[in-house]
């Protein structure tokens, strides 16, 4: 389904972006990027919310798409943890090597602020050509934070039914996600490949149970009326 092919080639594209950062300020964008990575790398919820700005009417589908984004980074974790080498190749997990690249292409990234907004301009990485992209962020107060709407590419889904879609597409596969980061942990899994088969089995049961699902009969759920930070 179309909202699902985008769902999934944006969730990828953030992973090799996003991938692990140290500890940052909040004082300047390239620094509040840094606390967005940071955050997400250590899979705390609330970090992860206090770095992002939404946009009101779309706050449900964003806490939708970033619940899967941090879900996928745990289960990274987990499988560096399990598996070290293969684990990290398999589940597409960034190396030592790569985040001290992404570290850098941050620093150098061209910023352009304007008012309260501002971008980021990074290059790909010079080894895998990816990662590389526009972040937006917005001031709110003194501190800079990532527009998560503009990093999920809102714009492209201006459907609400197609955003009530690809939330619910959003929270079964985090569903999926959170039970293998929990299996990898409790030892299910001898190799990361038996681990990952089962990961993309069930995601594509997921996509063929939803694509048969009627849009009519799938929910277009209201939009909560705050966005974090504000």
């Amino acid at each position: 389904m179309r909202y699902q092919r985008h769902f999934l080639m944006a969730i990828a594209a953030l992973l090799t972006l996003f991938g692990s950062v140290h500890a940052a300020e909040d004082s300047t964008p390239k620094t509040a990027v840094a606390s967005f990575l940071t955050a997400l790398r250590s899979g705390d919820d609330k970090s992860i919310r206090a770095a992002v700005y939404i946009e009101k009417e779309h706050q449900q589908h964003v806490t939708a798409m970033l619940a899967l984004l941090t879900a996928t980074t745990r289960m990274q974790v987990a499988a560096q943890s399990k598996f070290a080498a293969e684990g990290e190749k398999t589940f597409g997990a960034s190396t030592p090597a790569q985040v001290e690249r992404h570290l850098q292409a941050v620093a150098d990234a061209q910023e352009k602020v304007t008012g309260d907004v501002a971008t980021l301009t990074i290059t790909p990485d010079a080894e895998t050509k990816l990662g590389g992209g526009i972040v937006q962020l917005n001031k709110v107060g003194k501190k800079w934070l990532v527009n998560a709407t503009a990093m999920f590419n809102i714009a492209k889904l201006p459907d609400a039914r197609d955003r009530a879609r690809q939330s619910l597409f959003a929270n079964r596969i985090t569903a999926v996600t959170e039970q293998m980061t929990q299996e990898i942990i409790d030892g299910k899994y001898s190799t990361a490949d038996d681990a990952v088969k089962i990961f993309w089995e069930r995601s594509a049961a997921v996509r063929d149970e939803l694509s048969k699902t009627p849009a009519a009969t799938q929910p277009a759920t209201a939009e909560p009326a705050s966005a974090p930070g504000k």
